[in-house]
């Protein structure tokens, strides 16, 4: 066993605090971290518990970040490889990753980015569905009738 410190909290509930603190990487002797994606609900928590903890010696053996998809197995959890972690969490529908420093900033990079372009996308298809409107209303001397101002031209 290791005498390190764990800071890993499961957080799960928006009533509970979040751990704000930095994730061991995967090969640290605290435990291995891994990024679950499609974790983002207690059910999901609830899911992992049941298909890992018999892996690692019990449930309480793990913390979960479900902010950042994150799932860290604790000092104490029995000995286990990543590549049963891994499978195991496969076998659940999610799929697991080794936790790497620096990742969570690295995904929220991206989700502003594809948030941005598709931000962009939709301006363009409006734009592009009014001039396609105008342009079947027979032009802009036709929408004058169409909005009432026959007669103000």
């Amino acid at each position: 066993m290791s005498n390190c410190k764990q800071t890993e909290k499961t957080c799960c509930c928006s009533s509970e605090k979040q751990d704000t603190t930095q994730p061991k990487p995967s090969n640290s002797p605290c435990g291995m971290t891994f990024k679950v994606e499609g974790l983002d609900c207690a059910e999901e928590v609830a899911t992992l518990k049941s298909a890992i903890g018999p892996l690692v010696g019990g449930s309480d053996k793990l913390a979960f970040d479900v902010l950042n998809g994150r799932m860290t197995l604790l000092s104490d959890a029995e000995p286990v490889t990543e590549k049963a972690i891994i499978k195991a969490v496969a076998a659940t529908g999610m799929k697991a990753v080794p936790w790497q420093p620096g990742q969570t900033e690295a995904d929220a990079q991206q989700l502003h980015r594809s948030k941005t372009v598709y931000t962009v996308l939709s301006g363009l298809f409006i734009v592009a569905g009014m001039i396609i409107h105008i342009a079947m209303a027979e032009g802009l001397a036709n929408l004058q009738t169409v909005f009432g101002l026959q007669g103000n031209v």
